[in-house]
């Protein structure tokens, strides 16, 4: 049996900015073939915030579901908040 994991990394993907404040936040989104006969579709939220409030939080939820078409059930969360990386994006 082989088995195929796909890595997809920040530079790989075509991404499109959603909505920005040019200060604090950057919501980006990208959608595409995975080469396997499947679409992906991503969306990242980046802020300066380390720990952004329940309404930011739901206000770039809803930025997206408007832009994008996706709710937020349609993702999976990946918090980096708690990530030990020094790489700072």
């Amino acid at each position: 049996m082989n088995i195929f994991y796909a890595v997809v990394t920040l530079a790989q993907l075509r991404l499109k900015v959603l909505d920005t404040d040019y200060t604090s936040y950057v919501l980006m989104y990208s959608c595409g073939n995975t080469g396997c006969g499947k679409s992906r579709q991503y969306a990242f939220i980046f802020t300066r915030s380390r720990n952004p409030s329940p309404y930011e939080e739901q206000l770039y939820h809803q930025i997206i579901k408007s832009k994008a078409g996706r709710s937020r059930s349609d993702f999976m969360t990946m918090d980096t908040r708690k990530s030990n990386s020094a790489e700072t994006l």
